[in-house]
């Protein structure tokens, strides 16, 4: 019993701390989340007022152009200058967008992998569980066996031990008739008799 007992308690304590360090990865699940949605949201305003300034500076290139193109060749050598700029500008900002979309693709991978992970743990603690659920089953049973055949024991040595007296005043009986004068046979016999009857009724 005290074993079930300080069993019953070690199973308390681990699913306290089993709930404890679920509730720990969950926090961690939800500030990892937090934190992507928030970078997320920074890099495309970040993207967006970079496209919104580059849009600005293309509309005012053209205007510049425009103007440009009236003072001919030298406006025309700085219109493609401009324009050899907005390139570089292009082909950095794409080199920038592969760089981002590598990494989301290493983050859903991390995802993946955690997911995974977390399943597998899932799986191997309900296994535990039922591990433990049956040898505590186990333990029970053999403690009722245990329990029934101290209480058929205790029953035997009870009727053991009364039927161990009887047979002693039976006894102690027919020797003080012995000793009794051959006149009182008749009580002997009686007595006899009584003491038979009575260790037939118990």
């Amino acid at each position: 019993k005290e074993t079930a007992e300080r069993e019953k308690g070690e199973r308390e304590a681990a699913a306290e701390k089993e709930k404890a360090a679920n509730e720990a990865a969950e926090k961690e699940r939800v500030a990892a989340l937090e934190a992507a949605v928030k970078e997320k949201a920074a890099s495309e305003a970040a993207e967006r007022e970079k496209g919104e300034k580059d849009a600005a500076e293309k509309a005012r290139a053209v205007a510049e152009t425009a103007e440009k193109e009236k003072a001919g060749r030298e406006a025309a050598e700085k219109d493609a200058e401009k324009e050899k700029d907005r390139a570089g500008k292009e082909k950095e900002r794409a080199a920038k967008d592969a760089v981002v979309k590598e990494q989301d693709e290493r983050e859903a991978d991390a995802k993946e992998k955690a997911a995974k992970e977390a399943k597998e743990k899932e799986a191997d603690a309900q296994k535990e569980k039922e591990t433990k659920e049956a040898a505590q089953k186990e333990a029970s049973e053999k403690e009722r066996v245990a329990t029934e055949a101290a209480a058929k024991a205790k029953a035997a040595g009870d009727e053991a031990a009364e039927r161990e007296k009887v047979e002693k005043e039976t006894a102690e009986k027919e020797a003080a008739e012995k000793e009794r004068a051959p006149t009182e046979a008749a009580a002997k016999e009686t007595a006899a008799n009584d003491a038979a009857e009575k260790e037939r009724g118990e």
